[in-house]
């Protein structure tokens, strides 16, 4: 089993991304890395999710949760864009969120979690990948 992961970058500067293209293609786990070209800034329309028992759109999430963490069970993304799911927990504090909510996720086959609120410039942000132990 592998997992992809998209990074965008905030600068179209090839000098200023390859050095760390570099270093990613140098790591034992990575088995490829492409550089594709902006996503489109398409609408996006939502398909009938609201269907899904206790679905939310991102717009909903952000407007009921503002300037929170947001953890999400079976999330429904657009490539690297969430586009709803269902709110399994909330909180200002990412660690609260994290420690509160590692036995809810068990529970669906795919997680993540959102902020609703815009980052600083200073902000750095981790990347996690839940590794399973069932082969």
């Amino acid at each position: 089993m592998s997992t992809t992961v998209a990074v965008r970058f905030n600068t179209d500067d090839l000098n200023k991304i390859e050095p760390l293209l570099d270093f990613v293609k140098s790591l034992d786990a990575v088995s490829s890395v492409e550089i594709g070209s902006q996503a489109s800034d398409k609408k996006l329309e939502m398909p009938n999710h609201a269907a899904i028992e206790g679905f939310l759109s991102i717009a909903e999430i952000k407007r009921l949760y503002p300037d929170e963490w947001v953890l999400l069970g079976d999330p429904i993304f657009d490539g690297m864009d969430v586009l709803g799911g269902k709110v399994l927990l909330n909180d200002p504090g990412k660690r609260n969120m994290a420690l509160r909510g590692k036995g809810l996720v068990s529970k669906y086959a795919r997680s993540t979690h959102i902020f609703t609120g815009t980052f600083p410039e200073s902000a750095t942000i981790g990347i996690l990948r839940r590794i399973s132990s069932k082969p």
